[in-house]
C-alpha cells in the first residue's frame, strides 16, 4: 500500500485508487493536482479500480471531470449500489487462525518481529563471541537494550 506520491517512479499488477471526497463546495484537495491522477492512473499493469464520488470529483478539478465522462463512455463507471448488490452473495472473507489460541506468539506484527529478530541476532552474535573467545560485551548490551 502506498500514496500517490509514493507510487511515483513504480508499477503494480493491480491499483485501487482512492479519491473518496464528498462535499458541495467540489473540495478535492490534493488530489486536484493533474499530476497526481496522471500517477494514480498509470501506474497498474493490469487493473485499476477508482474509488471516488463522481459529482465532487467532477466538480473539482477540469481533468477529473474528463477522466470521469471518458470513463461513462467506455462504460466502467459502476455505482455503489451496484457493487454492493453484485457481490451481496459472495461468501464472507476467510478469517485467519489465531496464533495466540494454536499457542503461537499471539502478535505477529512486522515490528515485533523486527525486534525478535534483533534479539535473535544479538544472542547469535555472544554466542559466535564466546565460542572464539573473543569478548560478548558489545553484543550482550545491544540485546539487553532491545
Amino acid at each position: 500500500m502506498s500514496s500517490v506520491d509514493g507510487f511515483q517512479g513504480r508499477e503494480a499488477d493491480a491499483v485501487v485508487f482512492s479519491a473518496v471526497r464528498r462535499n458541495a463546495r467540489g473540495a478535492i484537495g490534493f488530489v486536484a493536482d493533474p499530476r497526481r491522477l496522471n500517477v494514480g492512473i498509470t501506474r497498474p499493469r493490469r487493473a485499476l479500480v477508482v474509488l471516488g464520488c463522481r459529482e465532487t470529483l467532477a466538480a473539482g478539478s477540469d481533468d477529473w471531470r474528463a477522466y470521469l465522462a471518458w470513463l461513462s463512455e467506455q462504460g466502467v463507471v459502476a455505482a455503489a449500489a451496484d457493487v454492493l448488490a453484485a457481490t451481496r452473495d459472495l461468501p464472507p472473507p476467510r478469517q485467519l487462525p489465531d496464533a495466540s489460541a494454536q499457542g503461537g506468539v499471539g502478535d505477529a506484527s512486522p515490528a515485533k518481529a523486527r525486534g525478535r529478530r534483533s534479539k535473535d541476532a544479538g544472542a547469535s552474535q555472544a554466542e559466535a563471541a564466546r565460542s572464539s573467545g573473543r569478548s560478548s560485551s558489545a553484543p550482550r548490551r545491544r540485546a539487553e537494550r532491545e
